[in-house]
């Protein structure tokens, strides 16, 4: 359930907007707070998205304990957005550990398990995406304790680096974070080519 606070920039309206068949709608969730975008056909809902909110990258430091403090620029997007809450588990076959907004990860686990298939691939992704995860705590200084098996299968040690792509968030190894950089930059140029071609840089 939710309540309807705006279409687009304009205030809520009955007869709302068309495009073609379907009626778009754009709305927030008063608990928690999240602005998402939706399809709607009838009355039936076929596409949520939450907006994508995290981007940059910022540097950190991890203390003895496993600890990371998470900057300002998204601590408070994740407040807002958390309640204080967030799942942390093991990126599928990338060498860094993602943090989750609980509502993306629901989102994520459940598109998996409604594309289940009962192949040996797909039971590896499920273990890593969902058997690695675990719900954590954000606190009000921002700090969070990054699970010890999380920072040894990614070498995670002093000096880390965290990544937003969008609707979440990548915690990298410095020194890893670097050599995949390096990485990228060394494929050949035609590598990423079809991707590039339909974005708009």
């Amino acid at each position: 359930q939710f309540r309807l606070i705006s279409i687009g920039n304009r205030a809520p309206r009955s007869d709302s907007f068309l495009v073609g068949k379907h009626l778009h709608l754009t709305f927030s969730l008063e608990l928690p707070t999240i602005s998402r975008e939706c399809v709607i056909l009838g009355k039936i809902v076929v596409y949520c998205g939450i907006t994508m909110e995290y981007f940059g990258s910022h540097s950190l430091s991890v203390d003895s304990k496993g600890r990371i403090v998470i900057p300002v620029a998204f601590r408070e997007k994740l407040q807002q957005q958390c309640q204080g809450r967030l799942v942390i588990g093991q990126t599928f076959r990338t060498p860094c550990v993602t943090l989750y907004p609980p509502q993306e990860f629901e989102r994520i686990r459940d598109e998996l398990l409604s594309h289940r298939d009962g192949t040996q691939q797909f039971q590896n992704v499920l273990r890593i995406l969902v058997g690695t995860a675990q719900e954590c705590d954000l606190h009000s200084n921002g700090r969070v304790l990054v699970p010890k098996h999380l920072r040894q299968d990614n070498a995670i040690e002093k000096e880390a680096v965290l990544i937003g792509i969008g609707t979440r968030i990548e915690l990298w190894d410095h020194r890893e974070w670097r050599n995949n950089c390096d990485r990228i930059s060394a494929e050949k140029e035609d590598t990423y080519q079809s991707i590039l071609e339909r974005l708009p840089i």
